[in-house]
């Protein structure tokens, strides 16, 4: 059925996707969650985009979903760092401006 779709088919990825997250929260190597944070993004960027197919949303909207998720791994991508000495992850409050302590040690970061 057209707007319905089939959670079983969904769930699993789901599932995935956020075991993966708690990877980000509870590692502590900055190294490789910085090196793996970009594919993160533009996989989740894409689950949603097919997840709005699944919903028939794309082939309707799909002039604003395919976009917003395009913002979405930019923004996120440019607002999270790692600290280097601690591992944990660091989101700045502004948009534009990037954190230059971590608010956990207290480390200063370094940019990427």
């Amino acid at each position: 059925m057209q707007g319905s779709p089939d959670i079983n088919r969904i769930a699993p990825y789901w599932v995935a996707y956020g075991a993966l997250g708690l990877y980000f929260l509870w590692a502590r190597d900055a190294e490789t969650k910085a090196r793996l944070w970009p594919l993160y993004l533009i996989g989740l960027a894409g689950f949603f985009v097919w997840f709005g197919w699944e919903l028939a949303l794309v082939q309707r909207a799909g002039w604003v979903i395919v976009p917003m998720a395009l913002l979405f791994v930019i923004s996120t991508w440019r607002s999270l760092q790692f600290c280097r000495k601690c591992g944990a992850a660091v989101r700045s409050g502004a948009f534009i401006d990037r954190a230059r302590h971590c608010h956990k040690c207290g480390a200063a970061l370094t940019e990427d």
